[in-house]
């Protein structure tokens, strides 16, 4: 029930609070979608056993878009991996190792890529990009928008 509340929710672009809801959800892959926010890098404990660095897993860094208004994402119910709706969306981990976004640490950026669901350990966030584009955005070029 609290899925079918949250599917619907996503498709009116309602989600839970109405004046934070986007005007429409967004869709898992193979839709392109084009986000703006800040990215942020964290630093969690990996492997063995996903719990902490001072007990012996080693350091995973990952990026993180922190996206500038929340956003809602549509499930696909004939999708085994991206079934899932998520409403109010604040932040996605970033995947792609020739975007280098380390190079836009704590800059607002406009991300464009695809999203999937997580689908394992490494996956830090329920939703992932996997960026197909990356550039700085600045002031001036917002202002206008």
């Amino acid at each position: 029930m609290r899925r079918l509340i949250i599917t619907i929710a996503c498709v009116l672009g309602l989600g839970l609070d109405a004046s934070s809801a986007p005007a429409r959800c967004l869709s898992y892959e193979p839709a392109q979608v084009t986000l703006e926010g800040t990215i942020r890098s964290r630093t969690l404990p990996g492997p063995p056993n996903y719990v902490s660095i001072a007990r012996g897993d080693h350091p995973e860094v990952i990026f993180v878009l922190v996206l500038d208004a929340p956003i809602c994402v549509s499930g696909n119910p004939s999708s085994r991996t991206n079934s899932k709706s998520h409403a109010r969306v604040t932040e996605v981990q970033l995947v792609d190792s020739e975007a280098n976004p380390r190079r836009f640490l704590e800059k607002r950026v406009r991300v464009s890529g695809s999203f999937f669901g997580a689908q394992s350990r490494h996956h830090r966030t329920p939703i992932v990009l996997n960026i197909t584009g990356i550039r700085a955005v600045t002031q001036s070029a917002t202002e206008g928008e």
